[in-house]
């Protein structure tokens, strides 16, 4: 994986302001391998290789509320991802008896563009403990996902 990133992080008020923006390329190998235990129907699976390339631009807030007894942090974010290249995704085999008859698998289409965005508020005491809540979404052309974290911590 090669990942070329930048960002900028200007302040507005009160507030730190996160711009970014990268591009990744992954490159995966994958060896041929031989199923095993099913007899004449082991699966022998060819070698492939894997390509993919991805631009991300994202635009992330926080802001830092002071208090007696600590810190509140809320934090909010949104990142634009598009698969520009991917290439590699089909599987070919075939059975190991059966070497002249191989087949392919096409693999899982990948969607060509993402939103996600994450939200975020923690709590952090001057004892040292830290609540952490998190909500990401992410939404592609032809499905979603969602994600909540509970963090909680005690800095020694």
């Amino acid at each position: 994986m090669l990942s070329l990133g930048g960002g900028y992080f200007p302040a507005v008020k009160n507030w730190s302001i996160e711009t970014t923006a990268a591009i990744e390329f992954i490159d995966l190998d994958e060896p041929e391998f031989e199923e095993m235990g099913a007899g004449a129907v082991n699966l022998d699976v060819q070698s492939r290789n894997t390509q993919s390339s991805f631009v991300r631009l994202g635009l992330n807030a926080t802001r830092d509320y002071q208090f007696k007894y600590g810190k509140i942090v809320p934090e909010f974010g949104a990142t634009y991802i598009r698969n520009i290249e991917y290439k590699g995704r089909d599987i070919t085999a075939s059975f190991t008896d059966y070497p002249d008859a191989a087949f392919t698998v096409e693999g899982l289409p990948l969607a060509d563009n993402c939103i996600a965005i994450n939200l975020g508020l923690g709590i952090f005491t001057l004892n040292g403990f830290a609540f952490e809540l998190s909500y990401m979404g992410e939404w592609y052309d032809s499905c979603q996902s969602k994600n909540f974290a509970l963090k909680v911590g005690r800095k020694f």
